[in-house]
């Protein structure tokens, strides 16, 4: 985390406490115009707690540069998109 914090400029490093509580994870993803992308996800949990599921909560480009609002729906519908098409592929 702390290198890609450092390659793309950005705060990663300091939420690696938010990796290791569970509290957060982060995914790197590059769009058709080249853009590469930080997301963060953050937990859904059930009412005993356990996480039920993960959800898009931020979108970043180098630098720290927050999605716009349609650039961040934008992501939202290809990542879920993507997961959709795994869950398909184990079932």
């Amino acid at each position: 985390m702390i290198r890609e914090a450092y390659k793309k400029r950005n705060c990663l490093a300091h939420l690696i406490g938010d990796v290791l509580n569970g509290h957060a994870y982060f995914y790197r993803f590059e769009d058709v115009l080249g853009t590469v992308w930080t997301l963060r996800f953050i937990p859904v949990r059930s009412a005993q707690g356990d996480i039920s599921r993960w959800v898009l909560s931020q979108a970043e480009r180098e630098g720290s540069q927050p999605a716009t609002s349609e650039e961040f729906g934008e992501i939202e519908v290809v990542v879920s998109d993507y997961l959709k098409d795994q869950l398909a592929v184990r079932n």
